[in-house]
């Protein structure tokens, strides 16, 4: 996973590819990252939203093409997570 820090706004944003996984799974890796702990002292991410929905909301179309565009934003873990095209997941602590 790479990821860059970049001061914006308020506070401090963090960028991460998604790469090799699905977003659900960068999500919940780059919050832990960005909280510098263990995926599993993190609540579970199905308490913000269902990762199954989110993987397939950037997934590959039926025919088998990967969607291009769009973007999600929800809280999970004190931060604000934006899921960009399902090829970047931006962070925002929020608290």
């Amino acid at each position: 996973m790479n990821n860059g820090r970049a001061t914006g706004g308020g506070g401090v944003d963090w960028e991460f590819e998604v790469v090799g996984e699905r977003p659900s799974e960068t999500v919940v890796h780059a919050v832990s990252e960005v909280h510098e702990c263990e995926p599993v002292e993190l609540p579970p991410l199905n308490d913000a939203l269902d990762p199954d929905a989110l993987d397939d909301l950037f997934g590959e179309t039926v025919g088998g093409q990967s969607r291009h565009g769009g973007h999600l934003v929800f809280e999970y873990a004190d931060c604000l997570v934006t899921v960009l095209g399902g090829e970047k997941i931006r962070i925002e602590e929020t608290d």
